[in-house]
């Protein structure tokens, strides 16, 4: 790295240099040697905007939330450094319990287009808050702004499905996943909208969403499990096999789709195999009330 050389040439001077290699090895987890630097930085050049919020960044990383609320508010000129200093500041609070401050500090931060652009990170740190507090009109409210100004980001479309899902607005939530999908071709999109049509029985248009994300992610374990079920209830159990095998493949460590092949393998009157599997299912943590009962009812098979 080229600032290890800046280092080496002006170690007391090139604070730059240890800010620099302070943010990468923080965006690298390497916190302690991030700190080392950062703090290195402060003591050659002393306050600074960068400087300051990078140390609240470490701080925050280390749970040292007192240290890194005062850091957060040394920060004062108006730019992106502040806004997120604010919004990372308001979620600390947040979580302290103080919500009503929390959100006041992002609405005035809002509030404050007429000093710069309002961002998207400011209505989404606030839909997720409205949120938290069970406020949904608040939270759609803010949420749909935030996507106006950002429509590739999963996580808006991720927020306002759940709500909808909350609200038990199927209508809305069926078209913010298709405008998510069109928009986004995510992975866990494409997840919440199978698993949608899994669970309204319109289970057609699960298995086109489940091939198209296959296709695009054919590692996704989820897409498997969901498929396996479409292919269990169309009866087609060599194919529902297959896809809870891959599945199990994938994870390894998922009891729930080991049972998934157990009623499998039980459909198709492969009790023994069945057994196994919801032995393997049990050892792996998955114990719904029955699961005991199913293995000790095979047994007699």
């Amino acid at each position: 790295m080229f600032v290890n050389k800046e280092i080496e040439l002006f170690p007391n001077t090139n604070y730059l240099a240890y800010l620099i290699r302070g943010g990468f090895n923080f965006n690298s987890g390497n916190i302690e040697q991030a700190d080392k630097d950062t703090i290195k930085s402060y003591k050659i050049f002393g306050p600074e905007d960068n400087i300051n919020f990078q140390i609240a960044l470490i701080q925050h990383k280390k749970q040292n939330f007192n240290l890194a609320k005062y850091n957060y508010s040394l920060i004062q000129t108006f730019n992106t450094i502040y806004r997120q200093a604010v919004i990372n500041n308001a979620f600390i609070i947040f979580n302290e319990g103080n919500q009503k401050e929390a959100i006041n500090m992002l609405e005035v931060l809002k509030d404050s287009y007429n000093y710069f652009p309002i961002t998207a990170n400011v209505y989404f740190a606030l839909g997720q808050m409205y949120k938290a507090c069970n406020n949904n009109d608040k939270a759609l409210e803010n949420l749909k702004q935030c996507l106006k100004l950002n429509k590739f980001d999963k996580n808006i479309y991720v927020n306002i499905a759940e709500i909808y899902e909350r609200n038990k607005d199927t209508d809305n939530l069926e078209k913010i996943l298709l405008e998510g999908l069109k928009n986004t071709d995510d992975k866990d999109i494409f997840n919440l909208l199978s698993s949608f049509y899994c669970e309204t029985g319109n289970f057609d248009k699960a298995y086109d969403i489940l091939i198209k994300s296959l296709q695009i992610y054919p590692n996704n374990y989820l897409a498997y499990y969901f498929l396996g079920n479409v292919y269990g209830l169309k009866q087609e159990y060599k194919k529902a096999l297959s896809c809870f095998t891959m599945a199990i493949l994938l994870t390894k460590n998922n009891g729930a789709y080991f049972y998934a092949r157990a009623a499998t393998f039980m459909n198709m009157g492969n009790y023994e195999l069945a057994k196994k599997d919801m032995e393997k299912s049990l050892k792996k943590g998955f114990n719904i009330g029955s699961l005991k009962y199913d293995i000790e009812k095979i047994k007699n098979k």
